[in-house]
């Protein structure tokens, strides 16, 4: 139902999440044109964007011409995340974003249904470099989001999704407890539900890769949903682009929400 105005007793949104690195490419605009294009066929009604890297300098007029091109209703941009809204049915509203520029977190209304519930994005980024760096960033993402009054109605209707930069499953090779960030994974594990990699203790699953690099392969990407969003998703799907747009995977989750 993607930028369509009529609708009946249900909503369907679709959800993307993508570490685009580098959304601009600014030494290769045709590159860059092409990759916007290939975004906005995709008919995603919220868009979750990592490592867009915008430069500070004009920034305003930056993310102007990327409303433009991508030619969204709203939007919430950072120097390293951003946060697109396409379907003319929901009202984005930003509460936060990070000084660092690493998250977004939004709130979803249907104007025209006020009696139905909010839903809630947040939009992340984690560092890429050492350990304590990605446990600094998590435990200050969690500090601020336990600050909220209406936390707990966040956690319950909220979709978490990004570059997470690390991967939760310890089968995998060379990865260890100590190289997550404890306190954010026991935070995920006990209030959300993962939509692509939700069985990590049954021996014959198999975890998804959303990060390829020349030989190195890792599941780094997510998207996850609160306890009230959990039986309202379908169609969760990973897709492979073309490696000079980006080395991660395109995430999509469909979502039917009762009006």
């Amino acid at each position: 139902m993607s930028n369509h105005n009529n609708y009946s007793k249900s909503l369907n949104i679709k959800f993307g999440s993508l570490n685009c690195r580098y959304l601009l490419k600014l030494n290769n605009p045709q590159l860059a044109d092409s990759f916007i294009r290939y975004l906005r066929s995709q008919k995603c009604d919220i868009f979750a964007f990592q490592e867009t890297n915008i430069p500070s300098l004009n920034f305003s007029d930056r993310t102007s011409m990327l409303d433009l091109k991508f030619q969204c209703k709203e939007s919430i941009w950072t120097s390293k995340c951003g946060l697109l809204n396409f379907n003319n049915n929901i009202h984005m509203e930003m509460i936060h974003k990070s000084d660092d520029g690493r998250f977004i977190l939004a709130k979803l209304t249907v104007p025209s249904e006020p009696n139905l519930l909010p839903l809630y994005v947040l939009n992340i980024y984690a560092p890429a470099d050492t350990v304590p760096n990605k446990t600094a960033f998590y435990n200050n993402l969690m500090a601020y989001l336990k600050s909220l009054h209406d936390y707990s109605d966040i956690l319950d209707r909220l979709i978490l999704a990004g570059d997470f930069n690390f991967q939760y499953d310890l089968r995998l090779p060379g990865n260890f407890r100590y190289k997550q960030p404890t306190s954010f994974v026991r935070f995920t594990d006990t209030f959300l539900h993962d939509c692509n990699n939700n069985n990590y203790s049954d021996p014959f699953f198999e975890t998804l890769p959303t990060f390829r690099r020349g030989p190195v392969i890792k599941t780094l990407d997510y998207i996850m949903v609160g306890r009230q969003l959990k039986n309202l998703y379908f169609n969760n799907n990973i897709e492979y682009i073309p490696n000079e747009w980006t080395d991660h995977a395109l995430m999509t989750v469909n979502f039917k929400i009762q009006l």
